[in-house]
C-alpha cells in the first residue's frame, strides 16, 4: 500500500483531528517563531572560550553522525526528476501544511518518478538558499548527509573551506540561575514561595542553538 493509498484509508476521528491540529500548529510555530542560532567563530577559539568550543564540538560530532530521519512532502509541481515544489507535510500525519510551499531536491530520481499531489519520502535537510518559483521566494531542502564520523582534523579542514555546522550548548538558565526556580510576579508560589521557571522548564539549563563557521 503506497502513501496515498494510506491516506485515502485512514478514518479520522474527532481525536485524530485534534491531535493533528495541534501537531500542525506546533510546526507552524516553530517554523516561524525559532530563534536564530548564535554564531561560534572556530578561528576566534581563546583560553577563554576553549570549553565551550569543545562542547560545542562534541555536539557537532553527535549531529553528524545521527542519521537524519525521512521527511514527507507532497508533491505540488515537478521541476525535474529529482526536483519538486512540495508542501511539507508534519510528523505524525498526512494532512499538507499548504501554507509552506518548498523546493526539494532528492539525491536520486524515486523508481515510480513524480506525479503532483503524491506523496513523497524524503531524507532531506532545509537549508538557507532560495529559489523564485512560481512568483513566491522558496525555501530549498536538499539531500541530507549521510551519517558520519567527523573527526576534529576534518572538522577544522571543511569549517576552514566555508562549511558550517550546527551544535547545541547548555548554559546557565538567566531567569533563574541555575536553581529551576522562580518567584512569581503574580500570585503564590509553592511551598517555597516559589514556582518552576518557565524559561527553562525547571532544568536550570537553557539550551542554545550555534552555527560554528570559520
Amino acid at each position: 500500500m503506497n502513501l496515498n493509498q494510506e491516506n485515502q484509508a485512514m478514518r479520522t476521528t474527532s481525536k485524530q483531528m485534534t491531535m493533528r491540529a495541534m501537531i500542525l500548529v506546533t510546526a507552524l510555530l516553530a517554523s516561524s517563531g525559532a530563534a536564530e542560532p548564535e554564531v561560534f567563530e572556530v578561528s576566534k577559539v581563546t583560553k577563554a572560550n576553549r570549553a565551550m568550543f569543545l562542547e560545542l564540538f562534541a555536539s557537532a560530532q553527535a549531529e553528524a553522525a545521527r542519521p537524519v530521519p525521512e521527511s514527507i512532502f507532497k508533491v505540488r509541481r515537478k521541476r525535474s526528476d529529482t526536483e519538486f515544489e512540495g508542501y511539507y507535510v508534519p510528523p505524525g500525519t498526512l494532512q499538507a501544511d499548504y501554507d509552506q510551499l518548498y523546493i526539494v531536491r532528492l539525491a536520486k530520481a524515486p523508481e515510480h518518478g513524480l506525479a503532483d499531489d503524491e506523496l513523497v519520502r524524503a531524507k532531506a535537510i532545509p537549508t538557507t538558499k532560495t529559489v523564485e518559483s512560481s512568483g513566491r521566494t522558496l525555501r530549498v531542502w536538499v539531500p541530507a548527509p549521510e551519517p558520519q564520523k567527523l573527526t576534529r582534523e576534518d572538522f577544522l579542514k571543511r569549517v576552514k573551506a566555508g562549511e558550517t555546522f550546527s551544535a547545541i550548548h547548555s548554559s546557565l538558565c538567566q531567569e533563574c540561575r541555575g536553581s529551576g526556580r522562580v518567584t512569581p510576579t503574580r500570585g503564590k508560589g509553592e511551598k517555597d514561595g516559589k514556582v518552576r521557571c518557565r524559561s527553562c522548564h525547571g532544568k536550570g539549563k537553557r539550551a542554545v542553538r550555534y552555527t560554528l563557521k570559520w
